[in-house]
């Protein structure tokens, strides 16, 4: 089915507008949510990933996420890297004291 761009521009800039999902745009105009979801996509320049990014791919992935994103995801390798330290120093600190710095499960308080 051959869909009139006027009416596809239209849908999008409804949904584009706010106060509507895709879902209901579907059902108001007789189109899937999926379809919706495309156009809009596709109007905005966003590539859909139907399959896992090759390495070569990836680079090019992570420069075109919005910079809060990237600054998020370069906290969370930092904090996953502070977690590592951390869990290797309680290690350290049980096979030189033998004391364990973790609470077991179902200890009981004293």
């Amino acid at each position: 089915m051959k869909t009139d761009v006027k009416l596809k521009e239209k849908i999008i800039a409804e949904y584009l507008a706010g106060g509507t999902s895709y879902r209901i745009l579907g059902k108001k105009y007789g189109y899937s949510r999926q379809t919706i979801l495309e156009w809009v996509q596709e109007f905005q320049g966003v590539k859909r990933i139907r399959n896992k990014p090759s390495i070569k791919e990836l680079p090019d992935q992570i420069e075109a996420l919005p910079k809060d994103v990237q600054a998020l995801q370069k906290e969370l390798r930092s904090m996953k890297l502070r977690n590592k330290l951390l869990e290797e120093v309680i290690r350290i600190e049980k096979e030189e004291t033998g004391i364990d710095l973790l609470k077991k499960a179902g200890t009981k308080r004293s």
